[in-house]
């Protein structure tokens, strides 16, 4: 069933939607019995910890109101619905009722809804089989006098299984499976956020418009950090370490988050205590950028007094959209560190060359990971690589702040 405890953050997606305003970002529906104290507890922390206002009932409901118009009404103000099918789903008329009401709100426009079949087969969730059919035969001797009701929620189960959804299976490791949801989900809730900042900009004279973006401060509170270049007025993007995917990322052994509120503007960033394995991924939406736009993606650090491992082979980097050009070079961290009026020629495809580090003005390290022709704005995955998988020597003492994506030096349309 749905859950209510709602985590007290910034609201970190709450701006300029429409129909009705939304109040969460997420609606959990589940079986308590199933997952509340397992997949569910830590799918949600994991959404709060992204700052994701997340609603799942259970403590916080308010005294003396039916919970189930308050369910209803919670999901009509949601604005992404994960429902997690379990074994024992269909068994709660609470939990059938909430995706039923679900679906029609999808049917209306106003609510993505993202399936999670857990531990079940989507044809026994579609077709009503095994568990289901058990719980739905109690339903419909129980509901006998009200089949509409029964055929509703049937409906609804078959109508949502037949959804793109996410299934975890055995032997799928669960903690990279909620960070793939979560990923996810903020993906999509910052491409509408985006879009809603660039709708509310529109007709702006340009001496007004970066004096606006402070009334959209949400998006730099958050993991990434939205602003325009100074020189082109095209949009540019910080991603930080947490909205990357770095490989043991979440094993203290190797990689540990820290706060720097004197350093960084982030709440957290990523040091490395120790790898030999080094793989650290980005992605975001090319739709959220400025179009007709040639821009360049640079991983942010610092490396720490006594870092070392960075001085043997040169990292492998890669930018480029699924399906569309990918540009590769070599990066060595460790190089000689350029002024920040210094600037890396720019390489035309798919010509490879070794980056090297260029201080910046706030204090931090950027090195160049790649370029890519942005057209048309269209709704491409953009995904940005930096591996050294090969050496497997011992690497440590670099801090991540994230990787940021702006124009080239004089960067316009058509090139």
């Amino acid at each position: 069933m749905a859950s209510t405890s709602i985590q007290t953050v910034p609201s970190s997606f709450t701006s300029a939607f429409s129909k009705p305003q939304p109040v969460y970002d997420v609606f959990l529906s589940f079986r308590g019995d199933d997952t509340c104290f397992r997949f569910t507890d830590h799918l949600y922390h994991a959404l709060v910890d992204k700052e994701i206002i997340t609603f799942r009932d259970d403590k916080e409901l308010k005294m003396g109101e039916p919970i189930s118009l308050e369910l209803l009404e919670a999901i009509e103000k949601s604005r992404i619905a994960i429902i997690i099918f379990s074994e024992n789903y269909a068994s709660s008329t609470w939990c059938l009722e909430e995706l039923a009401k679900i679906f029609e709100c999808r049917d209306r426009g106003i609510l993505r809804v993202l399936p999670i079949f857990y531990h079940v087969e989507p044809a026994d969730v579609r077709d009503q089989k095994n568990t289901f059919a058990e719980a739905f035969a109690k339903h419909e001797k129980r509901f006998e006098e009200n089949p509409k009701k029964v055929q509703k929620w049937r409906a609804a189960l078959t109508n949502v299984a037949n959804l793109s959804g996410e299934r975890l299976k055995d032997g799928v490791h669960e903690a990279n499976f909620i960070r793939s949801i979560v990923q996810w989900i903020y993906s999509k809730l910052r491409e509408k956020l985006s879009n809603n900042i660039e709708d509310d900009l529109v007709g702006i004279s340009p001496n007004d418009l970066r004096g606006e973006l402070k009334s959209h401060s949400q998006l730099s509170r958050l993991y990434q950090s939205f602003f325009l270049d100074k020189s082109s007025g095209k949009k540019c993007y910080l991603l930080a370490a947490r909205e990357l995917s770095i490989e043991w990322g979440f094993t203290p052994k190797y990689w540990r988050w820290i706060s720097l509120p004197e350093e960084s503007r982030f709440p957290e960033v990523a040091e490395l205590n120790r790898v030999y394995w080094f793989d650290i991924r980005g992605k975001m939406s090319t739709s959220i950028l400025s179009p007709k736009t040639r821009y360049a993606a640079y991983l942010v650090y610092k490396l720490r007094s006594g870092a070392h491992g960075f001085d043997g082979p040169p990292f492998k980097a890669s930018v480029g959209t699924v399906g569309g050009e990918v540009y590769e070079q070599t990066v060595r961290l460790d190089l000689f560190v350029m002024e920040p009026n210094q600037q890396d020629q720019i390489i035309p495809l798919p010509q490879q060359h070794t980056s090297r580090p260029k201080q910046r003005e706030d204090g931090w390290l950027e090195i160049e990971l790649g370029q890519f022709f942005n057209g048309e704005g269209e709704d491409d995955e953009l995904q940005i690589k930096l591996r050294e998988i090969e050496a497997l020597n011992e690497k440590t003492g670099l801090v991540v702040e994230g990787i940021e994506i702006r124009p080239t030096k004089g960067a316009g349309q058509d090139q």
